[in-house]
Formats: structure tokens, C-alpha cells, sequence
């Protein structure tokens, strides 16, 4: 698991290492056209690190939050919404569940999906009384 680690944290890394190291490198450059070469390409390696991190920055809330919402074991919708934060909720069917398709929903029942920062989808069954019934992770 540790190598795997290392090696996650050098492919997250070294682009915006090498991005820095370019525009340190570019002042030593004599020439226009290189200094202007290696401060582009440091550019385009900043600019995908920090699209990388715009990407996956809300996966990574969703663990954070799913280790809180597992670690207090909510009942009920009151308890669920207090280990969230940063949602949007909405009713939604069965079959636009990714995970929670297959669920059929007994009467007085009803599915409500968490947008975590507005794109992990959280699923949630709930009944008429706001009990949980089922909870399905969709960004898993």
C-alpha cells in the first residue's frame, strides 16, 4: 500500500514541482524564445495540477464526510445531515441511482440524492417518517 502511496504523491506532484522548477530555470536562460518555451510548459504543468486538484477535490470530501456519517451511524435524516456539509439535495428515482438502481421503494418511501460539492452523488431511502432505510455512495 506504501509504494502505491509514493508513487500517487510523485504523479500528484511532479507537475507543479516541474512547473516551479521552470520558471526558476527559465531566468537563467540567455534566449527569448526559451525562456518563453520553458515558462509556457511550466504554465500547462501548473495549470493541469491544479485542474487534477479541481477534479478530485470533491471525491476526496466525500470520503472525509463518509467517514464522518459512518463513524456516527445516523437513523435518521436529522442525523445524516448533520455529518454533512457543502449538499444539495434533491428527490430523485430509483433508476437515476447509480448505485441504487435496483432498490424498489415500498410505499411511503422515497429516494433523496446528496450532491456533495455538487457532483458525488449520495443516495439516501428514506421513509415517511425520515428514517434511513438505505444509503448508497455512488462516487465508491
Amino acid at each position: 500500500m506504501s509504494g502505491s502511496l509514493n508513487w500517487g504523491l510523485i504523479l500528484v506532484f511532479l507537475p507543479i514541482g516541474l512547473g516551479v522548477a521552470s520558471f526558476a530555470v527559465a531566468r537563467l536562460l540567455r534566449r527569448r524564445w526559451a525562456r518563453i518555451t520553458v515558462r509556457v510548459f511550466g504554465s500547462i504543468l501548473i495549470l493541469a495540477f491544479l485542474g487534477a486538484v479541481a477534479e478530485i477535490a470533491p471525491y476526496l470530501w466525500a470520503l472525509h464526510l463518509e467517514d464522518k456519517w459512518h463513524a456516527a451511524s445516523p437513523k435518521t435524516k436529522a442525523q445524516l445531515e448533520s455529518c454533512l456539509s457543502l449538499y444539495s439535495e434533491r428527490e430523485i428515482q430509483t433508476s437515476q441511482s447509480m448505485w441504487g438502481h435496483d432498490y424498489r421503494l415500498q410505499p411511503g418511501e422515497r429516494m433523496v440524492q446528496y450532491r456533495l460539492l455538487y457532483s458525488a452523488p449520495l443516495d439516501v431511502v428514506y421513509t415517511s417518517t425520515n428514517t434511513i432505510v438505505a444509503i448508497y455512495t455512488s462516487y465508491e
